[in-house]
C-alpha cells in the first residue's frame, strides 16, 4: 500500500511522516454560526482534498472523516452536504462532498440526505480571490424523505464561507430545522494544486 499524499510505502493509508503533519484547524464562524473544522487546509491534508476532489480517490473521505466526527460535540439525526456544480461532477466523476457526508454519517451511524440540487455551472472558487467569490444558487431537492432534529451540513474546503453559508441558510428556510456545520479543510485562502502544474 502507498500513502495517499507522498505516495510513499505506508502500512496504512497515511505514512507516519504525513499523518503527523496534520493539523488539526480551530472551528470557525460564518455568519454567526460555528464551522467545525477538521484540518488546517496545507500539506497532507490539503494533497486528501486534492486527491479525493480531482483524482476520485474515495480513500481520502475516508481518512478524512474520523477526523471531522471526532471534533462534533452533539450529536447530530442526518447529515447532508453541499453538492459540486452538475459540469464539475461530470468532468471529475465525483461529488467530493457527498463522498464525505457519507464518510461521517457512517462514523455517526446516521443518514445521508441528498437535500440540495446544484445548478448546471458556476465559475471555480479554488484559487480564485474571496472578492470574485460567488456562491451557487442551490435548489431544495423535493423528493426525499425530511428527517427531524439536528442535521449537519459538509463541504470539503472552507475559504470565505459564503457557500456554506448559503447552503444552510436555505435548508433553515425550507425545514426550520437546526443545521450545524461542518468542513474536512480550513484556509484563509486556497491556491489550487491544480494551477501549480
Amino acid at each position: 500500500m502507498t500513502c495517499l499524499t507522498c505516495r510513499n510505502w505506508s502500512i496504512a493509508s497515511l505514512c507516519g511522516a504525513c499523518a503527523a503533519r496534520l493539523e488539526v484547524a480551530p472551528d470557525r464562524i460564518v455568519d454567526g454560526h460555528r464551522v467545525v473544522t477538521g484540518l488546517e487546509h496545507r500539506g497532507p491534508a490539503r494533497i486528501l482534498i486534492h486527491r479525493l476532489k480531482y483524482e476520485a480517490m474515495l480513500e481520502a473521505a475516508q481518512v478524512l472523516a474520523p477526523l471531522v466526527s471526532s471534533q462534533l460535540d452533539y450529536p447530530v439525526d442526518a447529515v447532508t452536504y453541499v453538492p459540486r456544480v452538475l459540469a464539475r461532477r461530470w468532468r471529475y466523476g465525483i461529488d467530493q462532498s457527498r463522498e464525505l457526508a457519507r464518510a461521517i454519517a457512517a462514523e455517526l451511524g446516521v443518514p445521508t440526505i441528498r437535500s440540495l440540487q446544484p445548478p448546471w455551472w458556476s465559475p471555480p472558487s479554488a484559487g480564485a480571490p474571496a472578492a470574485s467569490r460567488r456562491p451557487p444558487a442551490f435548489s431544495i431537492r423535493r423528493r426525499f424523505p425530511i428527517p427531524t432534529g439536528r442535521w449537519l451540513i459538509v463541504d470539503d474546503v472552507l475559504t470565505t464561507g459564503a457557500t456554506l453559508g448559503q447552503a444552510a441558510q436555505k435548508l433553515r428556510e425550507e425545514f426550520l430545522i437546526d443545521v450545524r456545520l461542518a468542513v474536512a479543510t480550513s484556509a484563509t485562502e486556497v491556491t489550487s494544486l491544480r494551477s501549480r502544474r
